[in-house]
């Protein structure tokens, strides 16, 4: 729960700028890839790598912190992807990180397929819908 109101305020602090300062946002395309120039409230404060730490540890750290072993793999899938993004398209990284993930969520499409499969039905707790 902390890292979800953590995460929701830096959100907002990140997000409600580029929505109340129009010009606050901009979007360039470069190496193929759209590039996020936008300014933020932390500018000259916080340096963008550090904010950038910052997000992905949030993210990631409640992916790993689940109790479900399918859910910490998908953090490690997350967390190795940023890795390698940041390794090779850092310039644009907001846009190829969001590309990444919505790849790798095709993983979560299987782990809710699979306890779909696992819930009790109203016929009883130890029956199972497979029709569904």
């Amino acid at each position: 729960m902390a890292l979800t109101g953590i995460g929701f305020l830096f959100g907002l602090s990140v997000f409600m700028p580029s929505f109340l300062f129009g010009d606050w946002q901009a979007v360039d395309l470069v190496n193929g890839s759209l590039e996020y120039p936008t300014r933020l409230i932390f500018d000259g404060i916080v340096n963008r790598t550090a904010l950038r730490i910052f997000y992905a540890a949030l993210v990631v750290g409640a992916l790993l912190l689940s109790s479900d072993i399918r859910i910490k793999a998908f953090g490690g899938m997350i967390a190795g992807s940023l890795i390698v993004i940041y390794a090779f398209y850092a310039y644009a990284i907001i846009s190829v990180w969001c590309f990444f993930a919505a790849v790798l969520s095709a993983y979560l499409i299987l782990v809710i397929r699979q306890n779909e499969r696992r819930l009790p039905t109203r016929d009883g707790p130890n029956r199972v819908n497979l029709h569904r």
